[in-house]
């Protein structure tokens, strides 16, 4: 992630970019992005040396991880201009070289315009918009998974207390929660869905000066674990379903860590969190619609 052009956004992605631009200010699992048209567009010769360079990367990443076999996610980084219906695949807890290749190959060949798929398309534009750009990067085990931005998405109606797990309401000083400037939202697991609010999740939301304003505890129904060969969706246990998936503590820190990336990148962004063994690393950002 520190190579020359780790940060060019045109290169590598708005993500890649981002990750790259926060590496040296906050923890990021190691990555690497590849960036080619669909594996139907290119040449024998072409489509050859852009699997020689994914064994190296991959050789790369085993000495970073210090890992034989690492758990890796493989994903686009939204290089691509063009409007396409639906979302690009995103694989998760990928294992092996062959597997690895077969994500890839399957993230490029996402829809996309290039000459296969659009042949009004003039050569030129091969080299932009028939580009599209895949981050791989080491999978953070999550016990929870974390989504910090600027503001919430849905209007929450204010109130002056808290809900916890048990049910009960206990006091919190803070302001009505229409003035939270930051919203911290947490689920158990490796949190598929957390990022377009399709998974139920916990809320903390803070102001500029990380004082709580609201507190909210989800019912998590159902979770995204490590499984064989993948990830698996299970059922969270009775006993985590009404508990809070992140403490006021990890909220705070995790609130930290989305103000020292704004802060760094100089703009406003989505970032994704995962939490592990008391650890909060920084697994995707995305900038602020």
């Amino acid at each position: 992630m520190t190579d020359r052009g780790a940060r060019e956004r045109d290169l590598v992605g708005d993500e890649m970019a981002c990750l790259s631009g926060l590496a040296d200010e906050l923890p990021v699992p190691p990555a690497f992005c590849m960036t080619a048209l669909s594996p139907y567009d290119l040449l024998a010769g072409e489509l050859d040396e852009l699997w020689a360079l994914l064994t190296t990367a991959y050789a790369r990443m085993q000495t970073i991880a210090g890992q034989s076999e690492p758990r890796l996610v493989v994903r686009r980084s939204r290089c691509d201009l063009s409007p396409v219906a639906g979302m690009p695949p995103t694989f998760l807890n990928i294992v092996g070289l062959d597997g690895l290749a077969a994500a890839v190959h399957e993230v490029l060949a996402w829809p996309a315009p290039t000459r296969s798929t659009d042949p009004r398309l003039p050569p030129e534009a091969l080299g932009g918009r028939g580009r599209s750009a895949v981050l791989v990067q080491l999978l953070v085990p999550a016990e929870a998974a974390v989504r910090v931005g600027p503001r919430p998405r849905d209007p929450l109606a204010a109130t002056p207390t808290s809900t916890t797990g048990t049910g009960s309401a206990a006091p919190v000083r803070a302001a009505p929660v229409d003035h939270a400037v930051i919203s911290v939202r947490a689920t158990w697991g490796l949190g598929e869905g957390i990022a377009d609010g399709a998974t139920p999740a916990d809320v903390h939301l803070f102001d500029h000066d990380l004082r709580l304003l609201h507190h909210e505890v989800a019912d998590k129904e159902w979770m995204t674990v490590l499984a064989d060969g993948g990830v698996d969706n299970v059922r969270v246990p009775t006993r985590l379903r009404r508990a809070g998936s992140l403490d006021l503590r990890d909220a705070r820190r995790a609130a930290t860590l989305y103000l020292r990336a704004r802060q760094r990148l100089g703009r406003d962004v989505w970032l994704n969190v995962a939490a592990a063994d008391g650890d909060l690393t920084a697994v995707a950002c995305t900038e602020a619609d």
